[in-house]
Formats: C-alpha cells, sequence, structure tokens
C-alpha cells in the first residue's frame, strides 16, 4: 500500500518530493539522495566583443541577454556643469547673432551721433589756360586762376537730431539688453541639457537594474514551477512584469540619447557626438547654492523669506526684459 501511494505521489505534480520524502521515512540516508539542480539558459551578450567587431545587436537582444561590459569607453569631451556653460557662451549661434546685432547698433548710434558734431566743408576750384592753346585763340593770355573755400559749421539745436541721435541711444540699450537676455537663456538651455542626461541615464541605469531583478525573479518562479515548489500564476506575474520593465527600459534609454542630442545642439556641436559627463552635486563650487553664506538663509521660514524678498528685488532690477522695455519706452 505504501508503494502504490509512492507512485501515484509521483504521477503527481508533487511526485518528486514525496518521493523523496518516502525514502527518507523509509530508513534511507537524505545524504545520498540524487538531487537534480534544474537550470534555465540565458543569452549572455558581450558587448565589448560586439563593439570591436563591429556587431550592433538588436533591441529585443538587448533586453532579453545578459550585458557584459555595457559601457562603451570613455570617449569624446568631458563636460561639467561649469563648463558647459562656457562653452555654450563661447559657441551658440544665437548669441552670436546676438553680438552683431549690439555692434550693428552702436554703428547707428554712431551715424546719428555725427549730424551732432561740427561739420567741416572745403572746395577748392581752379582753371588753367595753356600758353599754346592761348596763342591759337584771337590773344587770350595764358592764365591760371585757382579758389579754395572751408566752411565750418556747428549746429547749435536741432530738435530732429538730438531726437534721433536719443532713439538710437534707447535701441542700443534694447539690444544690449536682449543680448543678455539670450546669454541667460542660452546658460540656462545648456545647463538644464547637461542635468536631463545625467538624470537620464541614471533613470536608464535603474531601470536596467531593475529589469535583472525581474527576470531572475521569473528564473526563480520558473524553477520553482519545475520542481512543484509553486505554481505557473508566479511565472505568469514575472512574465508580465518582464514585459513592462523591458518597456521601461527603451524609453529610459530613448529619453538618454534624446538628452544627449539636445546638450550637443546647445553647444553648437555634432549632434551625435559622444561626450562624458561628469556628475554634479549641490556641493559644486560653481553653483551659488554651495555658498555656506547662502545656506545659513535657508535653514528656517524666517530667513528664507529674507532670501526670497532680496532675489525678488534683485530679478526685477536686473532683468534684461524689463530693461528693454524702459529702453523702448524712452524710445
Amino acid at each position: 500500500r505504501d508503494r502504490v501511494t509512492t507512485v501515484s505521489m509521483e504521477r503527481g505534480k508533487g511526485g518528486r518530493i514525496a518521493s523523496s520524502i518516502q525514502r527518507i521515512q523509509d530508513g534511507e540516508d537524505a545524504g545520498t539522495l540524487p538531487v537534480a539542480l534544474p537550470s534555465i539558459p540565458q543569452l549572455t551578450v558581450n558587448l565589448a566583443t560586439a563593439r570591436a567587431i563591429g556587431f550592433s545587436p538588436g533591441w529585443q537582444v538587448l533586453t532579453d541577454a545578459i550585458l557584459l561590459h555595457e559601457e562603451a569607453p570613455a570617449t569624446g569631451p568631458r563636460w561639467s556643469l561649469a563648463g558647459v556653460a562656457r562653452e555654450a557662451l563661447s559657441t551658440n549661434l544665437d548669441l552670436k547673432a546676438a553680438d552683431q546685432a549690439v555692434r550693428t547698433g552702436a554703428q547707428d548710434t554712431r551715424i546719428n551721433r555725427a549730424a551732432l558734431l561740427p561739420q567741416v566743408q572745403a572746395e577748392a576750384t581752379g582753371t588753367m589756360i595753356r600758353e599754346a592753346t592761348a596763342a591759337k585763340s584771337l590773344g587770350q593770355r595764358a592764365e591760371r586762376e585757382g579758389a579754395a573755400q572751408v566752411v565750418f559749421s556747428q549746429s547749435l539745436y536741432d530738435d530732429q537730431n538730438w531726437a534721433g541721435y536719443r532713439i538710437a541711444q534707447n535701441g542700443e540699450r534694447v539690444r544690449l539688453a536682449d543680448r543678455q537676455r539670450t546669454r541667460l537663456d542660452v546658460v540656462l538651455r545648456a545647463t538644464t541639457a547637461y542635468l536631463n542626461v545625467l538624470r537620464s541615464r541614471a533613470i536608464a541605469r535603474v531601470e536596467r537594474e531593475d529589469l535583472a531583478l525581474t527576470r531572475s525573479n521569473l528564473d526563480v518562479a520558473q524553477l520553482k514551477e519545475r520542481v512543484a515548489a509553486a505554481g505557473l500564476s508566479d511565472v505568469y506575474r514575472w512574465q508580465a512584469a518582464l514585459a513592462q520593465s523591458r518597456r521601461r527600459v527603451l524609453d529610459a534609454d530613448a529619453r538618454s540619447q534624446v538628452a544627449a542630442l539636445e546638450l550637443n545642439s546647445s553647444l553648437n556641436r555634432p549632434l551625435e557626438e559622444a561626450f562624458q559627463a561628469e556628475d554634479a552635486s549641490i556641493g559644486d563650487p560653481a553653483l551659488l547654492v554651495s555658498d555656506p553664506r547662502l545656506l545659513a538663509y535657508l535653514g528656517n521660514p524666517a530667513t528664507f523669506a529674507l532670501f526670497r524678498d532680496f532675489s525678488a528685488r534683485e530679478g526685477v532690477s536686473a532683468s534684461p526684459e524689463i530693461q528693454a522695455l524702459e529702453a523702448q519706452i524712452a524710445s
């Protein structure tokens, strides 16, 4: 009867475990029982070798396989937060156009100012009759005659000229304010793109780690199902989680590539150029918030209110948009 029971249990899903328990109960040493460790084959890709031979795995492989040497060797320029800001100011085409507009406006101002400066006009006339010509002209004498005139004038007051000059000056103020606004926008756009690169790369790393963990959990669930330690429900659950994790990895990689393109565009560099990005922290000496004097004002609501009011006043007084509007109103 015990043997029949054992055979019937072995035919069931939990037969292997039941058979081992029965053999131990019959007095067999548990240390001598055969042990089978089932395994699940897993594709592994060495990306360093793939890059060396010029092979690019497909998206399905990149999300299904275990990737070795995933990070490519560091190439291209090495950027920091402050370095990106300086590079943007030196290469951005919008800022170069604004600089040219300022130079053109300065020339217009000088032209309008010229009408207010002293004017000097010089004239010179002369007549010369040669001797040979005079001999053939019925007694006309050979002669030379010359005259010169220099006129100096100064406009004491001309409302139209003065108005034109002041309008040109205010126009130059507008262009200077527009250039400053462009400078601030260029720095903001470049540094924001740089921080987006760091953020998107960090998220991509986290998503890939989550993908590896989900794949490991699926392997465990499949092994448990094979040895009858669990049902198929766990397998199905982790298969669904794996599909969602793959999608998140692809989305994170796409966002990382877009962020890199935006940074290269803001720096006026080749869009596909590889670069290295240094991590940025709140303690970066290039940042205002790293100054201990400023941090002292962020510790409690009362001091923060003082800092907030000061920042608002400084922002209004230094705003290039407001300066440009005031110059346009004056013009």
